[in-house]
């Protein structure tokens, strides 16, 4: 399973994994924050917790 959290303001994407990672939690990962990305075009940061 792997958690996470956007944060706008300042463009920082925070990731929890609490499991090893499986295919699917990219999947569900990026449906979720694509359309940020599309919306402010990149991140400026990618924290792995």
């Amino acid at each position: 399973m792997l958690t996470h959290e956007l944060l706008e303001d300042e463009a920082i994407l925070i990731v929890k994994p609490a499991e090893p990672l499986a295919a699917g939690d990219f999947e569900t990962l990026a449906r979720e924050i694509d359309p940020y990305l599309e919306k402010q075009g990149e991140l400026r940061g990618l924290m792995i917790e």
